[in-house]
């Protein structure tokens, strides 16, 4: 009976250490550098073949097998801790995807169903706790004069323009004391009379939203990621950037020791990539996080099979 009594500490340790390894990220200790790697990911319609009469242009033809297959595939090389998504339709697909390829990463996931008629969102993956989370829908465009922006087509002709799929704000505990907040994006696509103006109002309305919870604190840290549409040079980027404003957002590649050329940096199409669309901007706080030329467009032989995207991620350290 002693020696049972002497082993029971040792066993409780043991228990414990099974039950924390099985669990999401545990929080590290205060003195702990942590390292997290994120990443954005365009995951090209992650929808069912269930017709939704909510969604007027519902992609109900679902994901195939062999494509669901090969991003269960990029998704546990990449390895990510934080994971900005576009193009789901439903929540319970993320889960359904997590539980059958990535159950040993024990993904918290953040998604809200948007109001875009192809029936598509964003979502956010991350190995860390979710202190709050919403979905920005109230955001309507503005022309360059101010005005309200209408749709000039369809069933929706004459009515004002949310932003695409919405704007998902996600707040995570990384460590005692360290909280990041990020805004994933999905940006207009396509090249319709109206795509790339609206581009450049989601690129105002987004700073905007973010603008605001900056003036409240300075010392925020947030990054903005997704998919933008659009290309490094571009004025919708460069809008979202504002670099020459006292909130100016860093987008990761630019940190790097080196120049990288837009075709290194090209994320879309995944077969033969040549457009850099997919991006990651971090607010004047991460910069000093970020790691130096981390960031990396991720390649992988199934991501043909898996999306029209490549995944664009890098990586932050916290002391």
């Amino acid at each position: 009976m002693k020696n049972k009594l002497k082993l029971l500490p040792f066993i409780l340790v043991i228990a414990v250490f099974i039950c924390c390894s099985s669990s999401p990220k545990m929080l590290e200790s205060t003195n702990s550098p942590v390292v997290i790697t994120v990443a954005t990911y365009n995951l090209l319609n992650f929808t069912d073949n269930i017709d939704d009469p909510d969604s007027p242009f519902d992609q109900d033809r679902g994901k195939s097998q062999k494509a669901i297959d090969a991003l269960g595939e990029v998704f546990k090389a990449m390895n990510a801790d934080i994971i900005g998504v576009e193009e789901i339709e439903k929540k319970e697909l993320l889960k359904d995807f997590c539980n059958k390829y990535l159950s040993e990463s024990k993904y918290f996931i953040s998604f809200f169903k948007s109001w875009d008629p192809s029936g598509i969102s964003v979502g956010l993956l991350t190995k860390y706790p979710i202190l709050n989370e919403k979905l920005i829908e109230d955001v309507f465009l503005k022309d360059e004069n101010g005005n309200t922006m209408l749709f000039n087509y369809g069933f929706l002709k004459e009515k004002p323009i949310p932003f695409s799929r919405g704007i998902l704000k996600v707040t995570v505990k990384i460590k005692k004391g360290e909280e990041v907040t990020f805004y994933v994006v999905h940006f207009k696509a396509g090249m319709s009379e109206q795509s790339p103006e609206r581009r450049i109002a989601e690129a105002q309305a987004l700073r905007e939203v973010v603008r605001k919870e900056y003036t409240k604190d300075k010392n925020v840290d947030f990054v903005v990621l997704g998919d933008f549409n659009e290309t490094p040079r571009s004025n919708t980027v460069k809008i979202i950037e504002g670099l020459d404003t006292n909130m100016p957002l860093r987008n990761v590649f630019t940190l790097s020791s080196q120049e990288i050329s837009n075709k290194e940096r090209a994320s879309h199409p995944s077969y033969n990539p040549y457009r850099p669309i997919d991006h990651i901007f971090i607010s004047p706080g991460m910069v000093e996080n970020y790691v130096k030329d981390s960031a990396q467009v991720f390649k992988h032989p199934k991501a043909p099979d898996a999306s029209d995207h490549l995944p664009v991620m890098c990586k932050f350290m916290f002391n």
